[in-house]
């Protein structure tokens, strides 16, 4: 057993993600994501670029398995929600290169949205 999970805070919380459903996960990305581009804004504006850039990789991580697993078979909405992943992760990356924490606002407002209609959407499929 990893020294991580030896934790029981991190036995529980690898437990959640390895059992959640779907729609938990993809939640559980977008929470995540929302965390570190806060986290990147506050590091970029004490100007720790290093913790930046740390926090900033894994918004474009959590970004990149966003877009790896849509759905491309249904057809138009996949593809929109494609580009817009591709499009906020290189809003993340000119961030990181200018050390601009405004850049990332509109980024932040993306994911904040999206959550609430993933979230909407996990609860109306559990009433249908």
């Amino acid at each position: 057993m990893s020294v991580a999970l030896q934790n029981p805070y991190e036995r529980y919380k690898h437990a959640s993600v390895e059992t959640a459903p779907p729609e938990r996960l993809l939640i559980m990305l977008y929470d995540g994501a929302i965390k570190f581009t806060i986290q990147t804004q506050q590091a970029l504006e004490t100007k720790n670029y290093e913790e930046a850039n740390r926090y900033n990789l894994r918004v474009q991580d959590i970004l990149a398995e966003l877009n790896h697993t849509l759905d491309q078979s249904f057809g138009e909405i996949p593809l929109r929600l494609s580009r817009l992943y591709d499009f906020y992760q290189r809003q993340m990356i000119l961030a990181n290169l200018k050390k601009d924490p405004q850049l990332l606002q509109p980024v932040l407002t993306f994911l904040q949205d999206f959550r609430t209609v993933w979230e909407k959407a996990a609860l109306l499929s559990k009433q249908g």
